[in-house]
């Protein structure tokens, strides 16, 4: 799951230092991250009495569904309504909101239109495979399966520049093609191969979008260097809300010191 604080940056002389950043309240990103590992079924006697339950049928280790209670309350609190569509976004001054996910049977991504439901959309785009169960959505009156986004699509900047923009900012936190220790056990091997497979395929997918945007746009890779105290699967809110802090900060002193936002000297764009 990509747990991410939702932040635009609005390139505006008339922002402090240049980036005005509108984001959530710190009680509304707690609340938001508040599936705990507990809440999402992840604890070891959760995911043990799961496993001899359900034996051979097992889906999944746990189960992300009650992320979307928490996202309905986030939004009842900030708009008075629980249910937003993701066509709410991007109108009235709110950013622009794209949210994707997998489709598991024909295994393409899906880019969720207007009339989606923002909370079902997320919790669709979260489900990692084998740690949260696919989900059902109708789509245009056609019942269809999602996975983790991430499965097809680890860094859409495509989609961005098709959107029209031409100065993209790829922040990447974690792993981000350093030497890696040797594996030292099989999930271990697992996931780090998981990981590279990831990391690769995201920079695959930049160098991409560079080439076909040309000199009519450019993408600045963003890798802050944070601690990030959070292993495997660990979806308690402390060490998330705390790497998001630092990876935002690093992030905008990172465009700041390297003068990369548009209008400052030397740029172009």
């Amino acid at each position: 799951m990509d747990v991410v604080e939702t932040v635009t940056y609005d390139f505006d002389d008339g922002c402090h230092g240049g980036i005005r950043e509108i984001n959530l309240s710190g009680a509304d990103v707690e609340d938001s991250l508040g599936a705990s590992n507990y809440t999402l079924g992840l604890t070891l006697p959760q995911i043990a009495l799961k496993a001899i339950w359900e034996r051979k049928n097992l889906a999944s280790l746990g189960d992300n569904g009650p992320i979307k209670e928490l996202i309905s309350g986030v939004f009842r609190r900030l708009t008075g309504q629980a249910d937003l569509a993701v066509g709410y976004f991007g109108r009235e001054g709110r950013p622009r909101l794209i949210v994707g996910a997998a489709d598991r049977i024909q295994a393409v991504p899906l880019w969720f239109g207007e009339g989606a439901d923002v909370a079902d959309a997320l919790v669709a785009s979260s489900a990692i495979p084998g740690v949260f169960p696919a989900r059902h959505i109708e789509i245009d009156g056609q019942d269809r399966l999602f996975i983790d986004g991430a499965v097809v699509s680890g860094q859409p900047l495509s989609v961005l520049a098709l959107a029209g923009c031409g100065t993209i900012y790829a922040c990447a936190v974690g792993y981000d093609g350093e030497r890696l220790e040797a594996p030292a056990n099989l999930i271990d091997n697992l996931m780090q191969a998981s990981t590279i497979a990831s990391h690769n395929a995201s920079r695959l997918e930049q160098a991409y979008v560079q080439l076909q945007i040309g000199d009519d746009g450019v993408i600045h890779h963003i890798h802050p260097e944070v601690p990030f105290p959070i292993d495997g699967f660990n979806f308690d809110a402390g060490p998330v809300l705390q790497v998001v802090a630092d990876a935002s900060e690093a992030t905008k002193a990172w465009i700041r010191t390297n003068e990369l936002l548009p209008g400052q000297p030397g740029r172009t764009e």
